[in-house]
């Protein structure tokens, strides 16, 4: 019952909610085929994230990063506060995708794999 497009679904469960969260998966084998760039959601980084979302009404009973997907599962009793998680949850997120993006150009007739990380730029031509 998921959407492949949506940014998040929620499923209730017996007690809690499970939260899906698409990432924004980024593949360079079309461009470098043997270039392989490391998922920049860790579990530390998740931690930050939903601390940094700001709604500790209710916990995150569990944690799963995918390769596709991030699943939290909530225990959280309203939906209205599971929606200000949510709500907060992607933006930080979007705050951490922003300073940590990639990018693929051509410079000189070669590809160039551009990456900002904490918002230092960085350029490689695998």
């Amino acid at each position: 019952m998921k959407s492949t497009t949506a940014e998040y679904s929620v499923v209730k469960k017996e007690n809690a909610f499970e939260i899906h969260i698409r990432k924004l998966n980024f593949d360079v084998s079309r461009y470098f085929p043997d270039f392989r760039i490391h998922d920049p959601i860790t579990d530390e980084v998740l931690d930050r994230l939903i601390v940094e979302a700001g709604v500790t009404e209710f916990p995150i009973l569990k944690k799963e990063i995918g390769k596709n997907e991030l699943v939290l599962t909530a225990g959280v009793f309203e939906e209205k506060l599971m929606n200000a998680f949510i709500e907060a949850f992607l933006s930080s997120l979007g705050k951490f995708y922003e300073k940590n993006e990639t990018h693929i150009t051509r410079m000189f007739g070669s590809f160039v794999f551009i990456k900002r990380e904490n918002g230092e730029l960085t350029r490689r031509v695998p």
